[in-house]
């Protein structure tokens, strides 16, 4: 079990019990340890089950709700997870935030 940089750089192994570091320092729930029955597609599945559940983590740190619902509800929606919800679980993941930028108005009175 390791400590990380997310992404992970391609060809480096990942273990069960692996935690991965965001680029702005949250960390990932732990790697799963990953079935070997089947053809793999279970095993496929625990990984992106992983990536939403991390996903949501790391947005309810960011203080991201919506992100956070979004990600929890791709997975216990469908009993596939879509293509574009793990690609946007590990871009989601890979990203930096922007700072919250208020609007100008929010300052005055009315």
């Amino acid at each position: 079990m390791e400590t990380k940089p997310f992404p992970p750089s391609k060809g480096q192994p990942i273990v069960s019990g692996d935690i991965f570091i965001t680029p702005d320092g949250h960390s990932t729930l732990p790697f799963p340890k990953l079935s070997k029955r089947g053809n793999g597609s279970i095993a496929q599945k625990q990984q992106d089950e992983w990536l939403l559940k991390s996903a949501a983590r790391v947005a309810q740190k960011r203080g991201n709700l919506f992100a956070a619902q979004t990600f929890l509800m791709d997975m216990e929606l469908s009993g596939e997870i879509p293509d574009g919800s793990i690609a946007g679980a590990h871009d989601y993941l890979a990203s930096v935030p922007e700072a919250v930028s208020r609007h100008p108005l929010d300052s005055w009175s009315l």
